[in-house]
């Protein structure tokens, strides 16, 4: 007989586990441990003692005992050791995630105790989600507003253990979207075409640039998939003194339902101002008719 059948040790103490059996030479009673990393056996015992209790003894030990030959009567015991409430990153690796708009994400709160956390509170903005004994939260990723940071808060039945919280921030990714610039050395206007988005609704299309050029400026919303941009709608700092040459960023965003889905990487292009356009023709003009004459 193995005793206690179900053994709860605290982590760090010690666990004696008995082998009892009646009418059986102790040379007949061998103990056994399955299912742990430090498995041994052990002839001719009538306990299995383990100190200092790690996670690594949990499992079951057994003893086995043979009073008449080819017949074993097996009997087994589970230890089970018990710890507080501690933040465990072995389960629940990731505080961060990232996803995509429409997806359905679950997040995890990286805790462990045994007995399990009692309550688990999950809230975002000071808005409770979810309380319960359950770890895990799914969200479903509909809206902007379901991204960003979710804290979930945890304790035990221990009225001496102070909760423990954690934050998993869900960060949106976002699709690029294709595009295709032109800008020709000659022209007071930078063109800016990009790929269709088969579930965009409209896109938006900003403008940034260097010293000279109000960041951040909205140029357009609409459905088209190109935009000229031109050199006397670009609004600069110091409008009195507007440079004849403009470098700017233009970043095309599509927006489906009020949010964005797909967003182009930045592609600066240069913008000139007629003066110099005309400047340009007018050398080339000249180099052109100078090398008839020469001719």
């Amino acid at each position: 007989v193995c005793r206690p059948g179900v053994q709860f040790v605290k982590q760090g103490d010690s666990a004696t586990i008995a082998c009892n059996a009646t009418n059986v030479p102790r040379e007949n009673i061998t103990c056994r441990t399955k299912g742990v990393r430090d498995s041994q056996e052990v002839a001719s015992c009538y306990e299995i003692s383990v100190k200092d209790v790690s996670l690594s003894n949990v499992g079951y030990y057994s003893c086995d005992a043979s009073a008449i030959v080819n017949e074993t009567n097996v009997d087994l015991c589970y230890l089970e050791v018990t710890y507080p409430l501690k933040k465990d990153y072995a389960f629940c690796p990731h505080v961060s995630h990232v996803a995509r708009i429409g997806q359905t994400l679950s997040i995890c709160c990286p805790v462990s105790s045994y007995p399990p956390p009692r309550t688990v509170t999950w809230t975002k903005n000071g808005t409770q989600l979810q309380q319960g004994s359950e770890t895990k939260l799914t969200i479903i990723l509909d809206k902007d507003d379901k991204f960003g940071n979710y804290t979930c808060s945890a304790s035990d039945d221990n009225p001496s253990t102070e909760p423990i919280e954690e934050v998993i921030t869900v960060m949106k990714k976002i699709s690029e979207l294709p595009v295709t610039s032109t800008n020709e050395t000659d022209t007071k206007a930078a063109k800016v075409e990009w790929t269709p988005h088969t579930q965009a609704e409209y896109y938006l299309v900003n403008i940034t640039g260097l010293e000279d050029v109000v960041f951040d400026d909205l140029v357009y919303v609409g459905k088209e998939t190109s935009l000229e941009i031109h050199y006397n709608t670009l609004v600069t700092k110091k409008a009195e003194n507007k440079p004849e040459r403009i470098e700017v960023c233009p970043v095309v965003s599509a927006f489906r339902n009020g949010t964005v889905i797909a967003r182009t990487t930045i592609t600066c292009l240069t913008v000139r101002s007629h003066q110099m356009t005309l400047k340009a023709d007018i050398a080339c003009f000249l180099l052109v008719f100078i090398g008839y004459l020469v001719w």
